[in-house]
């Protein structure tokens, strides 16, 4: 497997999808089990339903980043299946995601600010993809008495959008290397894989859009993004 040829290729996606598989399984039994005991878990039964839950969140996120990695540039990319998406649509759909995940934070007290219909040509699973990736990050790097937030605009043809937070920031020497491959932050600390990032930029890229991020030392972050903006579109 020390080549980036066929094979490697095909075992990854093989592999992401049988971990999607699993995945979907435990998740659907633990939603199931949390449901039906609600009312009867004492507090170290529920402390175990947010880790397993936060867990398998967190493995479906790594399935999902090793499908997409499988097919970078070594690779026959997947096709980009665009088609007009509502922004707010795949955020909402992101954070119902995410609410399980991080349970310490709710999700609904984000500060939202998209306008109304406002939407982008875009891979609707990838776009959720681009959400979700950034979400995260923005809240394992922001305490949860900080603010995080998403905003859009149009901006003629394509549409910008921002997730912001006021976490504990980035270095400028770190801002230059945050979209490689396998680069963390804090490797000691970090529970994540260093692809997250790289596969956000790689599928934006692969859409027609770029991004880039604005962070100080302490004061938080801000990763911005454009997309191809729909036409059909209509003011708040």
């Amino acid at each position: 497997m020390a080549s980036d040829g066929p094979d490697k290729t095909e075992f990854l996606c093989r592999l992401g999808h049988e971990m999607k598989t699993v995945i979907a399984s435990l998740s659907g039994a633990l939603e199931v089990l949390r449901g039906r005991y609600r009312n009867k878990l004492g507090s170290v039964e529920k402390a175990l339903f947010d880790v397993s839950e936060k867990d398998a969140m967190r493995l479906a996120k790594l399935a999902n980043n090793l499908l997409d990695f499988a097919h970078k540039p070594t690779g026959a990319p997947p096709p980009v299946k665009s088609r007009r998406v509502v922004l707010k649509n795949s955020l909402d759909t992101s954070l119902a995601m995410l609410k399980y995940a991080f349970r310490e934070r709710d999700m609904s007290s984000l500060e939202i600010s998209l306008p109304r219909g406002l939407a982008v040509r875009a891979d609707p699973e990838q776009l959720v993809q681009i959400f979700t990736n950034l979400i995260e990050n923005a809240v394992k790097y922001t305490p949860p008495d900080r603010k995080i937030g998403v905003f859009a605009k149009r901006e003629r043809s394509n549409v910008l959008v921002c997730v912001w937070d006021e976490g504990i920031g980035i270095s400028a020497q770190n801002r230059r290397k945050i979209f490689k491959r396998f680069y963390r932050v804090n490797p000691a600390g970090s529970k994540g894989s260093g692809i997250g990032l790289s596969v956000v930029k790689w599928i934006i890229e692969r859409q027609g859009g770029k991004i880039w991020v604005e962070s100080r030392l302490g004061k938080g972050s801000k990763f911005y993004f454009t997309l191809t903006g729909e036409k059909k579109w209509r003011k708040s």
